[in-house]
Parts: C-alpha cells; sequence; structure tokens
C-alpha cells in the first residue's frame, strides 16, 4: 500500500501503475477531440482513467489521484476548446442516482 500511495509509477499486482494508464489516456484524449469537434461526448469509463483526466485538467499532482474519491455512475464534465483550454465543471455529480 505504501508503495501504491507514494509512486504512480508501481503497478499493483497484476494491475497497471497510474502513468501507464495515463499514457494510454493522453493518446486518446487528441483522438476524440479531433474526432468530435464541436460536439458533446459522452465518455464511460472506469475510476482511474476519469480522475487522470481530471488530474490533468486541474493542472494536479499525482497525490490527486488517492485524495479524489469518485462514486459509480458518477458523472464528470470537463470543457474543452480548439486551442487546448480546459476547465472542469462538474466532479462526482451523483444527483441523477436519487430517488
Amino acid at each position: 500500500m505504501e508503495r501504491w500511495l507514494g509512486s504512480a509509477a508501481f503497478a499493483p499486482p497484476g494491475g497497471e501503475s497510474f502513468r501507464t494508464v495515463a499514457a494510454r489516456v493522453r493518446g486518446l484524449v487528441p483522438r476524440i477531440r479531433s474526432g468530435y469537434p464541436g460536439q458533446t461526448l459522452v465518455v464511460v469509463s472506469h475510476v482511474s482513467p476519469i480522475k487522470l483526466l481530471l488530474r490533468d485538467a486541474l493542472g494536479a499532482g499525482d497525490a490527486f489521484l488517492h485524495r479524489l474519491h469518485l462514486d459509480p455512475a458518477g458523472l464528470s464534465i470537463v470543457d474543452s476548446w480548439p486551442d487546448g483550454g480546459v476547465a472542469v465543471r462538474t466532479v462526482n455529480d451523483t444527483a441523477h442516482l436519487a430517488g
């Protein structure tokens, strides 16, 4: 656990490190942006890729990955613009689950 919390490069047994997942996610973002200009997209994913997208959008460090809790089916919204600018609009909204 100490190694996992201490380094984004550490991979738990049978798993991937945050750095490995981040490389995959970063490779996907430009393809999404260029393939769907001006459109609203819904990306469904596990928690780690979403945390990595939010970390990068907020310019946060690796500690963010262990401090942010995301619920199953929580909605996070990130706006992006052609010039590369981003704004995090919503993080882990679960209001749609009430009822």
